[in-house]
């Protein structure tokens, strides 16, 4: 995933930041998260609309430039 340079920060937290990226909103973790602990917050994403919840769509799970996952 590549982040545009017109990004704008919209929080940032001790193992995130989240951006404004154009029409979506990125989450994007510290390196030191772990793949599993970002795949797993997706699928409980997920599982949460799946039981009707209306939440915000998971477009993608992938890493920007750096290596970190968002």
């Amino acid at each position: 995933m590549e982040l545009s340079e017109n990004k704008q920060v919209i929080v940032e937290r001790h193992n995130k930041v989240v951006y404004v990226d154009g029409e979506r909103i990125v989450k994007v973790f510290k390196a030191t998260k772990p793949a599993s602990d970002v795949f797993n917050e997706a699928l409980n994403v997920a599982r949460v609309a799946e039981a009707g919840v209306r939440v915000p769509k998971v477009l993608e799970v992938s890493q920007v430039a750096d290596g970190s996952w968002a």
